[in-house]
């Protein structure tokens, strides 16, 4: 199964290293994962629209979404959350 990640990242000074550790814990329980954070356009410049763009259509492709710890504080997670929600993706939660 194909899993996106989704979670804050503007708010979080430590967003890289807790999308690796997710990116890792989703891998070893056998999981295809999608990290929005090695596979956007980060760092480049994009505006804040092309990023969730992006993010919209790497979403779209899977067939889950993995919620981070605090990710009801971003907006862009929680736009992520509710196209899952509203597409009836598979949704887990991190404990």
């Amino acid at each position: 199964m194909k899993i996106y990640i989704s979670g804050p990242i503007s708010s979080n000074p430590y967003y890289k290293e807790h999308f690796a550790k997710a990116e890792k814990y989703l891998r070893d329980l056998g999981y295809q994962t999608v990290n929005p954070v090695t596979e956007t356009k980060a760092g480049s410049g994009a505006t804040y629209k092309e990023f969730i763009d992006d993010d919209l259509r790497l979403l779209a492709e899977c067939e889950g979404i993995f919620m981070m710890k605090n990710w009801q504080r971003s907006s862009g997670a929680r736009l992520e959350h509710q196209y899952a929600k509203t597409t009836g993706m598979w949704i887990r939660y991190q404990g």
